[in-house]
């Protein structure tokens, strides 16, 4: 078991190391200088025509001036120690910049799992309860129907409805400028209404989906869970045909199982 789990946190560091020597490689290898993809195309051209100066001074603060061997090895120390350097566009560092927006990426990120999972969850075990019913009739098609929509799209239909022409909620941003204490919450909280429902919609629809698939399986889990009790002498009471809650949940208890015998 430790073996198998050093193999495959080896296997990720060689995957990762792989990912960003080929992110340095492809800069270089692509056509035009480096420099343009730091600052535009645009401005790297009327830099070089109007103030070279300060183009210099921009290859040499980022090392663009050094053989390629040795911005490699820059890049490798800079990786490991996260110094990523200055921001060319706020002119903060890097990774401030990272931490300040994962802020509000986790805020959105953590109630879309929670919400998301419990609702999906509750609805795939109410779905496959009784399949085929009301329930069952009325979220199936809904949900198949939100699957086909991209996201972007359905965000631009709720932010033109509900931002734009209703005025219910904005349309960008996480947070009004110049409020403070409760004001700054609900500030926050109605900001964040929008891209969340967006977010559980898609996060709750899988996890449904998922649930209602696993009654397509009942049976197959339940003859594999007998024969696998029969081969080790137990005998396992589990029926896949039994009327209520529990039953969506079969396929997990039969695994469950399984993995135990």
């Amino acid at each position: 078991m430790t073996r198998h789990i050093a193999q495959k946190i080896a296997t990720a560091f060689v995957t990762i190391f792989v990912i960003i020597t080929i992110s340095f490689f492809l800069v270089h290898i692509m056509p035009g200088d480096p420099v343009i993809h730091l600052v535009g195309q645009e401005e790297y051209y009327y830099l070089l025509d109007n103030d070279p100066e300060t183009l210099n001074k921009l290859i040499a603060r980022y090392g663009l001036d050094d053989s390629l061997p040795v911005q490699y090895g820059k890049y490798l120390k800079n990786i490991v120690t996260l110094d990523f350097g200055p921001s060319y566009t706020n002119q903060k560092p890097v990774v401030s910049n990272v931490l300040r927006a994962s802020n509000w990426t986790l805020l959105l990120s953590i109630p879309t799992w929670i919400i998301g999972g419990l609702l999906g969850a509750l609805l795939g075990v109410l779905a496959g309860w009784k399949p085929g019913k009301l329930f069952d009739k009325i979220m199936t098609p809904i949900l198949l129907v939100v699957n086909t929509i991209p996201s972007n799209c359905l965000c631009l239909i709720l932010l033109i409805f509900f931002a734009y022409r209703m005025k219910l909620f904005p349309i960008n941003g996480m947070v009004s400028p110049g409020v403070e204490g409760m004001a700054r919450v609900q500030s926050i909280l109605q900001h964040m209404f929008l891209p969340l429902i967006i977010m559980i919609l898609y996060t709750f629809q899988i996890d449904q989906d998922c649930l209602k698939i696993t009654q397509l399986s009942e049976i197959f889990l339940y003859q594999l869970c007998q024969l696998l009790a029969v081969n080790a002498g137990h005998h396992v009471d589990i029926h896949p045909g039994s009327d209520g809650p529990d039953r969506s949940l079969f396929p997990v208890r039969a695994v469950a199982v399984g993995d135990h015998l």
